[in-house]
């Protein structure tokens, strides 16, 4: 190591602060492990449970919904781990809004009310979290904890008439 060199720790906060190299602690400033997200795999697609837009009206008539909106990533962790690690280990930035649009029709038969309901649809990944306990950059341990990341791909819709 070159002398005078500071070791990099990343915070939960996704802030790099720096210690001294000897590991000591410089009054405000603590080591915490770096942390990765490693393994990660894609485990399908969910449908969000939060309604993101809605249109109703009696038959008979033909809805039409067109949505258009910025999401942001869903983020879960079984321990604390930083933004930046979790983008890294998905490879996408989970701090940036993402666009996703659609439209459907949906024909309302006459004497029924119809009624149309819009949802993200996700792409669901998982990945497990590993430390290297502060002993330099590359993670090799793996802490037995997960990961979980919601990205939004789409829009999918709940349509009925009663």
């Amino acid at each position: 190591m070159i002398a005078g060199a500071a070791i990099l720790s990343v915070l939960g906060s996704g802030v790099a602060s720096a210690a001294p190299k000897d590991g000591a602690s410089n009054g405000d400033v603590s080591i915490k492990a770096i942390m990765a997200l490693k393994h990660t795999k894609r485990a399908g697609e969910v449908c969000g449970t939060d309604v993101i837009d809605k249109e109703t009206g009696q038959g008979k008539t033909t809805l039409v919904m067109n949505v258009k909106k910025g999401v942001a990533s869903r983020v879960s962790a079984q321990m604390e781990i930083s933004k930046g690690a979790i983008s890294a280990g998905v490879g996408y930035d989970v701090t940036k809004s993402i666009e996703v649009s659609k439209e459907t029709r949906f024909e309302v038969p006459k004497g029924k009310f119809g009624t149309i309901e819009a949802y993200v649809q996700y792409a669901l990944y998982r990945g497990d979290i590993y430390t290297n306990n502060g002993m330099g950059v590359d993670p090799k341990f793996p802490t037995g904890k997960m990961a979980t990341v919601m990205k939004p791909i789409g829009v999918c819709f709940n349509e009925w008439a009663k």
